[in-house]
């Protein structure tokens, strides 16, 4: 994969890290709402930044330290990226990756056999 391909994938996964942590803290900023209507108290507000914290946050940041070339068709498989977000010379590079993703994603999907 060319330089610029590559410089493509980073540009994606860096835009579908955006999304992710965008609408985790408009999650957040929804319980900041929720302490100001005076519903639960300074504490309950502080234990959710917390929570934040350790959870979706770290989550993410484990989540995006992984290589681009593995990331990236997940991405599209859980629709974070669409394909027509991808240019077209790396799409039809990484497009078998992609449908593997999507197979993956639909056996941890499927409920087991009994």
């Amino acid at each position: 994969m060319n330089k610029l391909l590559r410089k493509a994938m980073r540009e994606l996964v860096a835009l579908a890290h955006k999304r992710e942590m965008e609408s985790a803290l408009t999650d957040l900023e929804a319980r900041f709402s929720v302490w100001r209507a005076g519903e639960i108290d300074c504490f309950d507000l502080n234990n959710l930044i917390h929570e934040h914290h350790n959870g979706i946050a770290r989550h993410l940041w484990k989540k995006y330290g992984l290589d681009a070339d593995i990331l990236l068709p997940y991405l599209v498989a859980d629709g974070i990226i669409a394909e027509s977000e991808i240019p077209h010379d790396l799409l039809e590079q990484i497009k078998d990756r992609i449908q593997s993703a999507r197979d993956f994603r639909e056996e941890c999907d499927e409920p087991p056999e009994e």
